[in-house]
């Protein structure tokens, strides 16, 4: 391996790993987003849920 192609590399790589930190935060923020606006309301839901499955609550 020759040292241009070493750095070639190296530059895929991290924009590969920027890329997936990227898609990473926004899943993040999308998880944290939620669990801020369904906090007591979608525990309780999901608990009713796992307790009633045939009924469908919206």
């Amino acid at each position: 391996m020759t040292i241009p192609h070493l750095i070639a590399t190296f530059i895929k790589v991290m924009s590969f790993f920027i890329a997936i930190k990227s898609e990473y935060g926004k899943l993040n923020t999308l998880f944290i987003k939620l669990a801020a606006n369904a906090a007591p309301e979608g525990i309780s839901y999901v608990l009713n849920i796992r307790n009633s499955r045939h009924q469908v609550r919206h």
